[in-house]
């Protein structure tokens, strides 16, 4: 089952700052968006799919640098060719904020995700949805996805991405409290936690969603006292190992998919670890 972390104004207000200290690549997020909005109000000499280019080849560079995945005239006629096919969809989201996502939209979710992600690969089509429609569409990356239990990487599972995101942006009262580019500010937080692991960040409190778009979710809080999971022997190796990986500076994501354990258990071996000094 996905899951989200609780998230607050101030958490936002703190990734801010430190997403534009560590990732200089924000520029191109920028840029891409300054362009493609001048070519929709027919100003100046770029397309839109030029202006999604900026970012899918700084942002998205892996992908192209991978044997068969070439920008090439071929590959630019064919996000062409998505943006022209789609464009109704797009346009009808464009200014719908992802708090008001509700069942009846995961069809278009997953059809819109699917023929994205056949061209541009499942990461570069989150970020061009994104650029395309910055309030609905939320940004990922694999080590975001593994942290909110998305495990898959097809429509379905970015559906569920969503719904996460969505809870995430009520937990924090909406675009009326916290802005337009609240979905842009969640996907820097999650950056700053589970890319680039900045240690200034706490381990974030874990909230199981269930699975339903539209609605409250029913929630229950997935971090537990490690004197739950406590029981076996294996299990009392597997701690030990990580607190031997805490101390070499590992993070907990990685702790716990080191040892084959959930998050939720590694955060509290986490959480007692640091109880005690970290020793």
């Amino acid at each position: 089952m996905s899951r989200y972390y609780a998230v607050t104004l101030d958490d936002l207000a703190h990734a801010r700052v430190a997403y534009e200290r560590g990732e200089p690549r924000d520029l191109f997020y920028r840029v891409a968006l300054a362009l493609m909005a001048d070519a929709e109000a027919g100003r100046g000499p770029f397309t839109v799919v030029e202006g999604l280019a900026v970012l899918l080849q700084s942002w998205n560079l892996g992908y192209y640098r991978r044997a068969g995945h070439r920008f090439d005239e071929a590959h630019y006629e064919a996000i062409g060719e998505l943006l022209k096919s789609n464009q109704d969809d797009l346009a009808r989201l464009r200014e719908r904020p992802i708090e008001t996502l509700a069942d009846g939209d995961q069809a278009v979710v997953e059809r819109l995700f699917g023929r994205f992600a056949a061209v541009l690969g499942p990461v570069g089509s989150a970020k061009s949805l994104h650029l395309l429609a910055p309030r609905w569409f939320p940004i990922f990356d694999n080590y975001i996805l593994d942290a909110f239990h998305v495990w898959g990487r097809d429509g379905r599972a970015y559906w569920r991405f969503m719904t996460a995101i969505k809870a995430q942006v009520q937990m924090v009262g909406g675009e009326r409290a916290a802005g337009a580019n609240v979905v842009k500010g969640l996907d820097e937080l999650s950056f700053c936690r589970f890319t680039l692991k900045l240690p200034e960040f706490d381990p974030p409190e874990w909230i199981e969603l269930d699975g339903r778009a539209g609605r409250s979710p029913a929630i229950a809080v997935a971090v537990a006292s490690a004197d739950a999971g406590f029981a076996g022997q294996q299990r009392g190796w597997k701690s030990e190992e990580m607190r031997r990986l805490f101390r070499q500076g590992v993070s907990i994501a990685d702790a716990a998919r080191a040892v084959g354990v959930d998050y939720a258990f590694a955060y509290g071996v986490y959480k007692r670890w640091k109880e005690k000094g970290g020793q």
